[in-house]
């Protein structure tokens, strides 16, 4: 008679815990005592479930979230792990800013741009061509600008919290084509010159 002892698994989440900005994918790592056919069952407080040792679960908002691991050797044995807040998702900025327009004539292409950021302590903002070269850049989110080129032109706005996160937003500003109409001066009625 042969009896095979199948040895129980020790499902352990590393204890170091992870702080990040939304959106956040997780690869939880674990330092569990498994065998090579061991099974993992990853969960979370968001109700996400997945399987693989190397399972990715996603934290799109502000908050703190638990892990839960269940490992499985051969299908029979089984061992639990949990670990309660350990996955803190931090608040991010809002970028957000006005134009003064969305459409400007050739002959007065000035552009005012008004920062209306929310939770930034750092905000700056540049301005690209439609071919996409930088035509501006502003260490501030307030600043009016005179826009050389015809066509779709971009205002991007980038913002950073303190804690690190980041937040970007781009709008179109639409620089029309000059266009030139001749028009005489003078004029006879009869047309003869």
């Amino acid at each position: 008679v042969v009896v095979t002892v199948l040895p129980n698994p020790v499902a352990h989440i590393d204890p170091l815990k992870m702080v990040a900005c939304p959106i956040f994918y997780v690869n939880p790592k674990e330092k569990s005592l498994v065998a090579d056919s061991a099974e993992y069952f990853w969960s979370s407080s968001t109700g996400q479930k997945k399987t693989g040792k190397n399972a990715i679960l996603s934290f799109p908002d502000q908050g703190f979230y638990s892990l839960y691991l269940t490992v499985t050797n051969y299908g029979m044995c089984s061992s639990q792990d949990s670990a309660p807040h350990h996955v803190e998702i931090l608040t991010p900025p809002v970028a957000d800013f006005t134009l003064s327009d969305t459409a400007v004539d050739m002959m007065t292409p000035t552009i005012g741009v008004v920062g209306n950021a929310q939770l930034a302590d750092t905000c700056f903002s540049d301005v690209f061509s439609p071919a996409g070269a930088l035509l501006y850049a502003s260490p501030i989110c307030d600043f009016s600008f005179d826009i050389p080129t015809v066509g779709n032109n971009k205002v991007v706005q980038y913002v950073i919290a303190k804690n690190g996160c980041r937040d970007t937003l781009e709008k179109n500003i639409y620089v029309k084509p000059e266009y030139f109409v001749y028009a005489p001066n003078a004029f006879t009625i009869n047309g003869d010159g």
